[in-house]
């Protein structure tokens, strides 16, 4: 590994580079005993694997260093899932904001009396169309959940896709 720094260099992330050198510094020190870190390292294609990188410098009799023991495990679907996971959480929050917005300012100002009777009742029909819409979020959640974990049942049935398009944008 060290006498092929071409090699390693070659194949570790560039933003991954000082983090695994400060390591292998500690090991060399013997400061740690091991290691375990994430890292991302390069295939000879350019494409990025995600590893869990577990290290360990085996010493000689009279300490000094003689090999490396590393076992890389592959991450790359696991950090995959994390990213989609985020990405899922920020549309979601979103989505929970826009009704929750309406839900808070009309009954705000229904509640502090600054509508009239009309406007309030005007209010009241966004309120409860923001209530609905926010089930509705709820319930695909718990839905995604489901799926997830392989207990929702699915129902195949053919549809008119024109007419289920045309009802979706009215």
């Amino acid at each position: 590994w060290l006498e092929e720094p071409d090699f390693w260099r070659r194949h570790t992330h560039p933003d991954d580079i000082e983090m695994d050198l400060e390591e292998v510094r500690q090991l060399l020190a013997g400061k740690i005993q091991s290691y375990k870190t994430e890292k991302r390292l390069t295939k000879e294609d350019g494409s990025p694997v995600h590893v869990l990188l577990g290290m360990s410098l085996m010493r000689n009799d009279d300490g000094s260093p003689s090999y490396f023991v590393a076992q890389f495990q592959d991450i790359t679907e696991r950090k995959q899932i994390e990213h989609l996971k985020s990405d899922f959480v920020s549309v979601v929050s979103h989505e929970f904001r826009t009704p929750l917005t309406a839900i808070q300012g009309f009954s705000e100002l229904i509640a502090e009396g600054a509508v009239s009777l009309e406007e309030a009742l005007d209010f009241a029909g966004v309120i409860n169309q923001s209530a609905v819409r926010l089930g509705r979020l709820v319930q695909d959640v718990l839905d995604l959940d489901h799926m997830a974990a392989g207990s929702f049942p699915l129902h195949m049935t053919e549809v008119d896709v024109n007419r289920l398009v045309s009802s979706a944008v009215t």
